[in-house]
């Protein structure tokens, strides 16, 4: 993680924080919906997508991802006249994030994962 970190902090110091997706792909559990993250078939601990996310990327990736929203979202506030917001191609303003979740079973109709990944942005 390391490495991502060094290039989203180049990329803030830059005024152009860089583009951030993270691409979970697991398996959730059957009837619960909670996501599968050590195990493999013989068994795993089941979790929450925002309990793996803090697991596996830890606090130095959630600082500087933090750090990429605040600087993207003040390229916003500058001013009304400012193009940048307008414009959405790769190379536009940056600062996009997102994850892609890729699960077999339940864990897309599991409100709790949603709840989760809410209160993991907003703290």
């Amino acid at each position: 993680m390391e490495d991502g970190c060094c290039l989203m902090r180049k990329s803030i110091d830059a005024g152009l924080p860089a583009n951030t997706f993270i691409v979970v792909d697991t398996h959730s559990e059957e009837f619960s919906g909670l996501l599968q993250h050590t195990g493999g078939n013989k068994g795993g601990t089941n979790t929450t997508l925002a309990e793996i996310l803090k697991a596996y990327l830890g606090p130095k990736f959630y600082n500087v991802m933090q750090e990429s929203s605040v600087a993207a979202r003040s390229s916003v506030a500058k001013s009304s006249d400012d193009k940048s917001w307008s414009d959405s191609s790769a190379h536009g303003r940056g600062g996009w994030r997102g994850v892609f979740l890729l699960s077999c079973g339940p864990a897309v109709r599991a409100q709790f994962h949603f709840d989760s990944m809410r209160e993991l942005i907003t703290q």
